[in-house]
């Protein structure tokens, strides 16, 4: 199952009504989030950074490194997806909802 999201967190909703916005998505999506959001949170480990509370340059140098890595940009829209899902915002924003997030 996925983490709960920041949203869900910062409400202090009960892990059975995050399930329930869980299953929302199709378990494919869900699937995928779980894995993209994973490999975010990987990418932090020895950053002392949060992904959960991120700064919105880190992010945008997170998704740079994927496309240096060669992947497309559908699958850089899943990450922004994914991370927007997880992620406290910026500047009053969801992460994918950010001018400069959605440019990317």
């Amino acid at each position: 199952m996925l983490h709960a999201s920041a949203e869900f967190v910062s409400q202090q909703l009960d892990k059975t009504v995050c399930k329930t916005f869980s299953n929302a998505r199709a378990p494919s999506t869900r699937a995928n989030y779980s894995l993209r959001w994973r490999i975010f949170s990987d990418w932090w480990l020895g950053m002392n950074a949060d992904p959960v509370a991120c700064s919105r340059p880190l992010v945008l140098h997170f998704l740079w490194s994927q496309l240096d890595q060669g992947k497309g940009v559908s699958t850089i829209r899943v990450y922004v997806s994914a991370i927007s899902v997880f992620h406290g915002g910026t500047d009053g924003l969801p992460l994918g909802r950010h001018r400069l997030v959605c440019q990317f």
